[in-house]
């Protein structure tokens, strides 16, 4: 998968390299006309790429989980344009906790995670487009499991699914390659907070061990980052 990566930057880096430069605008950059933009546009992309997902403070090891995502951009301003888009990894987490009765275990299957964003265009050339896209948006995790770990046996339990805040950074590049459709890539970073696992009503207090209803004692998740790299396939809507 890397290396279908490398080679997928290679060529999109090629592309945009050449694209002849437009002539600079020899008047002062006046930014109320910058924003100023007669035609709408939008365009759909759908991308796939790789993802490494560590808790906050890990170093990225490596591209390791796919991603599967679409986003939908569109604007009327030259500088500013606006996207929604959504992501699904197969994303395994796992958060063990050692303790003297024995160990217990959380993973989490895989993640969704729906997100609006800005887009700056930093800058454009007559077929490629260089931005930055600050966002915001909400990450579900999907249906965990609970591993309860003894010297003697393993009992698992199932845990429901949990939402989280998340914020977003990217860059990347859009290529037009033909007049509707083009080639872009991305580089995002995910960052959902962490929090308490649901605990039942009437648990309260510490866990007196573990079970379906109370495990919340045994585990804080930790933020999550995730970093995403993908290329798509660009399709002009307008």
């Amino acid at each position: 998968m890397l290396k279908t990566f490398v080679a997928g930057v290679i060529f999109v880096l090629g592309l945009a390299a050449s694209c002849p430069l437009s002539a600079a605008d020899p008047a002062a950059w006046n930014p109320a006309k910058a924003l100023v933009r007669t035609a709408f546009d939008a365009d759909l992309e759908l991308y796939s790429g790789g993802i490494a997902g560590q808790n906050l403070g890990a170093a990225y090891r490596s591209i390791n989980r796919g991603n599967y995502g679409a986003r939908l951009n569109f604007g009327f301003f030259k500088v500013l344009s606006f996207s929604v888009g959504y992501l699904y990894s197969n994303q395994v987490r796992t958060l063990t906790t050692t303790l003297p009765q024995g160990t217990a275990e959380l993973r989490s299957l895989n993640l969704n995670s729906f997100y609006g964003n800005a887009d700056f265009n930093l800058i454009r050339l007559p077929r490629a487009t260089f931005y930055l896209s600050p966002g915001v948006g909400l990450t579900r995790y999907a249906a965990r499991s609970f591993d309860w770990i003894t010297s003697t046996s393993t009992t698992s339990y199932p845990i429901a699914g949990t939402s989280a805040p998340t914020a977003n950074l990217g860059m990347g590049v859009k290529i037009t390659a033909w007049r509707r459709w083009g080639l872009s890539f991305d580089a995002r970073d995910f960052l959902s907070t962490g929090g308490e696992l649901p605990q039942a009503a009437g648990t309260g207090g510490p866990c007196p061990g573990p079970s379906p209803n109370c495990i919340a004692g045994f585990f804080k998740v930790p933020p999550q980052n995730s970093l995403v790299v993908s290329l798509g396939l660009v399709i002009k809507l307008l």
